[in-house]
């Protein structure tokens, strides 16, 4: 790997803050007006962060397999170590944060792990690691591990075998290229650098697309209320009471002040939404999934002041108005009249029917 690839220049101490870097290619792939948020440094990258070293060390000492797991992260850390074992090969030398050069103007970064065949006979191992609950790409479809295999596929070397591995999610994806694919992936990385460069005033709005990302908090697009209602109903991605339970006293402040607007919101749109769906359904379209239920409702008076004439000789004055078929009964039973009450509420009361919008979709 060179410092430097022809007609390319890449100055040295900018590496790292390309802002079209290896790690940034998925998110301007979903969101080409990325570059144009605020960027921020945040809790859940200094852990990836932390873990990705950690992981790199296990790595480069030879995969040992006697070293002490720390408490916090001990799940996440185990599971890589045990995807990465399956790579162990004596033939292998790694190489941890190796920087990385393709011919597209921009396009440069660091890989998290490298494994190269001392002998220049094997596929190129490439690692990147994951943490967080974010929906990503999986392996084969990535722009980040496209472009680090891009990068070492133009310096003539041998195909590259891709792993990442999502370490939150107990998961892993594989991806095979070789100088076939060069063309193909030069393509593909240059039209979504090609996008963020200029991005359209519709990439710089919120929409469905919003829903992926993790830097809603302070993303200028979620000033707009569809961007606000978007960011309150992203599925979360564990039970609300394990979630809340690991928050600080000053979190649960924050996110609290951060999050009721949004949550109200939200609760507009959602409510607007089943409303649209009942309307759908009454007409008799299909709205898949969902359905309309009919239960019985509470009981009304047919003729509230036909009742009230026959119930107060035996009651005394009431207020029809102000009391229903239910609220008569319990009187009726406090006074002993029960049954004489029975059949005049049965004569003037009728059961609503309640229609609620229910999914037979599990949850």
């Amino acid at each position: 790997m060179t410092e430097e690839v022809e007609n390319v220049e890449y100055p040295v101490d900018a590496r790292e803050h390309s802002p079209f870097g290896f790690s940034r290619q998925p998110l301007l792939d979903k969101c080409p007006g990325f570059l144009a948020r605020e960027a921020d440094d945040n809790a859940a990258a200094a852990r990836g962060t932390r873990l990705g070293e950690q992981i790199a060390q296990w790595v480069l000492d030879g995969f040992g397999s006697g070293d002490p797991l720390p408490d916090e992260d001990a799940g996440a850390l185990a599971y890589a170590r045990e995807v990465l074992s399956e790579w162990k090969d004596p033939d292998y030398q790694w190489h941890a944060e190796l920087a990385i050069y393709t011919e597209i103007q921009d396009l440069w970064g660091y890989a998290d792990l490298v494994g190269l065949d001392r002998h220049g006979e094997k596929d190129i191992i490439l690692v990147e690691l994951k943490s967080g609950w974010s929906e990503r790409p999986r392996a084969w479809r990535n722009p980040q591990v496209m472009g680090l295999a891009l990068g070492l596929l133009e310096t003539g070397g041998p195909p590259v075998t891709a792993i990442l591995i999502e370490v939150d999610k107990r998961s892993y994806s594989v991806a095979m290229w070789d100088s076939s694919d060069i063309r193909r992936l030069r393509s593909t990385l240059a039209s979504i650098i090609a996008a963020a460069r200029e991005p359209s005033e519709s990439a710089l709005e919120a929409g469905a697309w919003c829903t992926w990302c993790d830097r809603h908090g302070y993303c200028p697009a979620f000033a707009t209320a569809p961007g606000k209602a978007l960011t309150a109903l992203r599925r979360p991605v564990q039970p609300p009471a394990e979630w809340a339970g690991g928050l600080s006293p000053d979190l649960v402040a924050e996110i609290l002040d951060r999050a009721k607007p949004a949550v109200e919101l939200a609760n507009d749109y959602l409510g607007a939404l089943k409303a649209r769906a009942m309307t759908l359904l009454e007409a008799g379209a299909e709205v898949p999934g969902w359905r309309i239920k009919t239960t019985a409702g509470a009981r009304q008076w047919v003729d509230a002041e036909a009742a009230q004439d026959e119930l107060e000789p035996i009651l005394g004055p009431v207020i029809m108005a102000l009391k229903s078929p239910a609220q008569i009964e319990a009187i009726a039973r406090a006074d002993g009249v029960k049954q004489e009450m029975a059949t005049i509420i049965a004569q003037h009361a009728r059961s609503t029917e309640r229609r609620t919008l229910t999914t037979d979709r599990s949850k």
